[in-house]
């Protein structure tokens, strides 16, 4: 089916990465041609499932307040919910957004957006995963935890490449500051308590890499 005519709809039913498949799925339709551009949504609704399962895993804190990088096994978390979206289109113009699943990141990239998206049960395996020599953040505390936290980041990520200026962030990994200047490429790491990876990375037009 051409999807310039049908004007089709497709969506992705899964708990882990499912923004990353759905970037990734996109991507393949903007490459066979199928279609001119794609509406990709991540959407959270905080419902009384989920609000169970996230307290049972992790207990939610006192003050109220969402922070990442304690590498606690059983971290304090608060559920949250919304919902971002991007219109991809094959343009060479604008940041650009490149998924990759796996547990590897470029070397090269100047600032990791650390997700911790309050719903892996432990956050032990940041400690190893997170790289000394890249400035690591995250800006979910502003947020709350969710598993389409990803895409939130991605979000991010491209304001900091629009803007010009890297933004405030409220939770920083331990020993490690964001790049006073504009990143020239940012990578949106997310991990779980299983050591499994996606990198959500993007890159201002023209830059090299992938």
């Amino acid at each position: 089916t051409d999807l310039r005519e049908s004007g089709a709809i497709g969506g992705v039913a899964q708990t882990e990465f499912a923004f990353h498949e759905a970037v990734l799925l996109a991507d393949s339709w903007l490459a066979d041609g199928r279609c001119e551009q794609v509406l990709v949504g991540a959407v959270e609704e905080l419902g009384e499932v989920m609000r169970y399962a996230c307290h049972a895993k992790c207990p939610a804190p006192a003050d109220g307040r969402l922070r990442p990088f304690r590498f606690a096994a059983r971290p304090e978390t608060i559920p949250g919910e919304g919902a971002v979206f991007f219109l991809l289109r094959p343009a060479a113009t604008g940041p650009r957004l490149h998924v990759t699943l796996g547990a590897d990141h470029s070397p090269e990239c100047d600032l990791l957006l650390c997700d911790a998206d309050g719903m892996s049960g432990s956050e032990a395996a940041y400690a190893a995963w997170l790289p000394e020599a890249t400035p690591c953040a995250s800006y979910l505390a502003l947020a709350g935890g969710m598993m389409a936290g990803s895409a939130f980041h991605a979000a991010v990520a491209a304001s900091i490449l629009r803007s010009g200026r890297t933004l405030t962030a409220p939770d920083l990994a331990p020993g490690t500051a964001p790049a006073a200047d504009v990143p020239r490429r940012i990578a949106c790491l997310k991990l779980n308590c299983a050591g499994e990876g996606a990198i959500v990375e993007l890159a201002a037009a023209g830059s090299t890499g992938p």
